[in-house]
């Protein structure tokens, strides 16, 4: 019933709209007779190590600062933790044409690429790394823009159709034992919009709300 919606539910925890964005991609998707596809952020530890490599030449030894990178398991240990958990820009994003998705930057105010600007994918442009052929990293999607305040017109692109390109965080690793990493991250900053926070719902004008009062922690959250 909820995916029949053009309007997001209202609830209030970042847990919970992850949740109900995860199962509102999943329905949408079938009810569009669409597969989703996945995409994955580009994560890589801050700080560097020391590597040591002999030089060959009378046992000297050659000294390197390089930047650390996550091992395999860490990175999809990463991956799988929702955006709750990583300063709200996810580890994966799966996506499908004409799924609704908000986006999460002032990139380009006179475009409408604002924080909070509400749309569908179009399409997207990817690329796999060759070491491993089922991972894919996003370098743009399209957004057509819902209601942009005025046309919107790119070069090459169909009216109020925007490119939404990756860019590089610094984000905070929640684990779940209970330590910090701290990465940076690189995703295309847009979310799905199944759900909203009351609090990022907060200066939007809208004809419907559509609120879930049982998953409501205050009153003020209702207003």
């Amino acid at each position: 019933e909820m995916m029949s919606r053009t309007d997001p539910v209202l609830i209030t925890q970042n847990i919970q709209r992850d949740a109900m964005n995860d199962e509102g991609a999943r329905l949408f998707a079938e009810e569009t007779h669409q597969q989703l596809q996945t995409f994955f952020s580009l994560d890589k530890p801050t700080g560097s190590r020391t590597v040591s490599t002999p030089s060959g030449k009378d046992g000297e030894v050659t000294t390197d600062v390089v930047s650390r990178l996550f091992s395999r398991d860490e990175r999809l240990a990463i991956w799988d933790l929702k955006a709750s958990s990583t300063d709200k820009i996810p580890g994966m994003l799966r996506l499908c044409i004409g799924i609704p998705v908000i986006l999460r930057k002032n990139d380009a105010t006179n475009f409408g690429i604002t924080n909070g600007a509400e749309g569908r994918v179009v399409g997207w442009k990817a690329y796999t790394p060759t070491d491993d052929s089922k991972i894919q990293f996003l370098d743009v999607v399209f957004v057509q823009l819902s209601n942009p305040p005025r046309p919107i017109n790119f070069e090459g692109l169909p009216e109020n159709v925007v490119p939404i390109c990756s860019r590089t965080e610094a984000i905070t690793i929640s684990n779940l034992d209970g330590t910090k990493t701290s990465a940076n991250r690189m995703q295309v900053p847009l979310d799905l919009n199944f759900a909203l926070t009351d609090y990022f719902s907060q200066g939007k004008t809208r004809q419907t709300n559509v609120i879930s009062l049982g998953l409501m922690s205050k009153r003020s959250s209702v207003y």
